[in-house]
C-alpha cells in the first residue's frame, strides 16, 4: 500500500490603481513607442531570425520528446508496480522453509546441543527464513514430562535451543516416550497455557501454512497407538481408529497444494525398526495413498534417511511413497547400522543433524544437514504436472 502526496500553490499580491486614475508614465511610454522610426532588416537579421525559428522548433521537439519519454517511463513503472503488487498483494511469501528433526530431549546432552547449535546457525543465515520447526516426536526422554513445570522444559528445551529458535513456531508430534504413563497431555497444556509457539493442540491435528497463491497442509499423526505392543506397554486407552476416520478429510479438505504427513514412526526404514513398518503400512497406506503430492516425514530411527518405494494404493495400483527420517536430534547409532541392501534407501547416515524443506509452488527442495551445518544430501520433489 502506498500513500499519495498532495501539492499546493502560492498567490502573489499586485498593486491596484484607484478607479478612474491613470498612470502618467504609461502615456509617456506609449508616445515614445508610437514615434519610433521603422528600420530595415539586414541579411544578418534575416538569417538570425531563421535560426531563431529553427531553434524554437528544435526546442519544442526536444520538449515533446522529453514529455513522451516521461510518459513511457511512467507507463513502465506502473506496469512493474501492478505486476509486483499482484504477486504480493497478500503480503505472504511465495516460498517458505521448514526444519524437521526429532528424538531430541535428553537434558542437553552434547549431541543434542551440537544439533541445536547447527540449527541456530543455519536459521541465522537461511533464505527464505526458517518459518517453522517441526518435531517428529520423542520430545522428552525417557518418560515424557510429568507436568507443565517439569525441569525438562528447561534442561531439554529452554536452555538448549536458542531464543531465536524458540521464537519460531514449533509444530510438534508425539512419540512413544511422550506417552509414558499417559503424560502426553502435559505437552498439550504447556502449549495452550505457557508457550503457544510450542504448538501441540491435540494428539493429532492439521496445521495449514499459507503462501501468496497457495497453501500446504501439515497433517500431524499420533502413530504410537497404531502398534499393539505400545498400546499394551504404555497402557493406552485408545487405538488408531479415530485417526483413520479423520485422516481422509484432513488430507483433502480445501485442496492444499502439498500434503506433508508427520508421524513419529516410519512407513519405510533401513534401520533396525524396518521390521515394524508393515504394521503401520497396513493401517495407514489405504488412506495416505488416496492423495497425490504426499510426503511422509518421521523420526524414531536415530539417524537421517531418505527413502522411496513403490507400494500399492487403495485400488491396488502402483504408488510412489516418499519418506524422510529425521530422528537424529540427540543420539545416533542406537538402532544399529543401516541396511545398505535396502531397496528403498536412497540416502542414509548415522550422524546427528536435521532436515530443511524449502517449499514453493512447483517443488519441494529437501536438504539434510549435519552438526557442522554442512549439507550432506539434497533431493528435489517436483509437483506431478512438472
Amino acid at each position: 500500500q502506498r500513500r499519495v502526496h498532495g501539492g499546493g500553490c502560492v498567490i502573489s499580491n499586485t498593486t491596484k490603481m484607484s478607479s478612474g486614475q491613470r498612470d502618467p508614465s504609461l502615456r509617456e511610454s506609449f508616445n515614445e513607442v508610437a514615434t519610433v522610426e521603422p528600420v530595415e532588416f539586414s541579411d544578418y537579421d534575416d538569417r538570425h531570425l531563421l535560426r531563431q525559428g529553427r531553434s524554437s522548433r528544435f526546442s519544442q521537439n526536444v520538449k515533446l520528446a522529453a514529455i513522451m519519454g516521461g510518459v513511457l517511463a511512467l507507463f513502465i513503472i506502473v506496469i512493474v508496480i501492478v505486476v509486483v503488487t499482484s504477486s504480493s498483494l497478500s503480503g505472504l511469501p511465495s516460498k517458505r522453509q521448514l526444519l524437521f528433526f526429532g528424538d531430541w530431549g535428553r537434558n542437553g546432552s552434547p549431541a543434542q546441543k551440537a544439533t541445536a547449535k547447527a540449527m541456530s546457525n543455519f536459521c541465522a543465515r537461511a533464505s527464505p527464513p526458517c518459518d517453522y520447526i517441526v518435531s517428529t516426536g520423542d520430545n522428552f526422554y525417557e518418560q515424557g514430562v510429568s507436568s507443565m513445570t517439569d525441569t525438562q522444559w528447561s534442561s531439554s528445551w529452554g536452555s538448549v535451543y536458542s531464543s531465536s529458535l524458540r521464537e519460531i513456531p514449533w509444530i510438534v508430534a508425539l512419540g512413544e516416550a511422550d506417552h509414558y504413563d499417559g503424560r502426553w497431555f502435559h505437552q498439550r497444556d504447556f502449549s495452550e497455557l505457557v508457550e503457544p509457539k510450542y504448538y501441540l493442540p491435540s494428539r493429532f491435528y492439521v496445521n495449514d501454512i499459507t503462501f501468496d497463491e497457495f497453501f500446504i497442509r501439515i497433517v500431524v499423526l499420533d502413530t504410537t497407538p497404531f502398534f499393539a505392543k505400545h498400546r499394551v506397554n504404555l497402557n493406552l486407552e485408545f487405538d488408531g481408529s479415530a485417526q483413520k476416520e479423520w485422516l481422509v478429510d484432513a488430507l483433502n479438505k480445501g485442496g492444499p497444494r502439498w500434503k506433508i504427513v508427520v508421524g513419529h514412526h516410519p512407513l519405510l526404514a533401513a534401520g533396525t525398526h524396518s521390521a515394524e513398518v508393515t504394521e503401520l503400512q497396513d493401517q495407514l497406506l489405504p488412506y495416505l495413498t488416496q492423495v497425490p503430492n504426499l510426503l511422509y516425514i518421521s523420526g524414531h530411527e536415530d539417524n537421517l534417511q531418505y527413502l522411496n518405494s513403490t507400494v500399492r494404493d487403495y485400488n491396488g495400483n502402483p504408488y510412489l511413497l516418499r519418506q524422510i527420517i529425521s530422528g537424529a536430534g540427540s543420539r545416533v547409532g542406537a538402532n544399529g547400522p543401516l541396511d545398505s541392501n535396502s531397496t528403498s534407501l536412497v540416502f542414509g547416515q548415522e550422524v546427528n543433524g536435521f532436515v530443511s524443506l524449502k517449499v514453493d509452488y512447483d517443488k519441494l527442495s529437501v536438504t539434510f544437514y549435519d552438526t557442522y551445518d554442512t549439507p550432506i544430501f539434497q533431493q528435489q520433489i517436483l509437483a506431478p504436472e512438472q
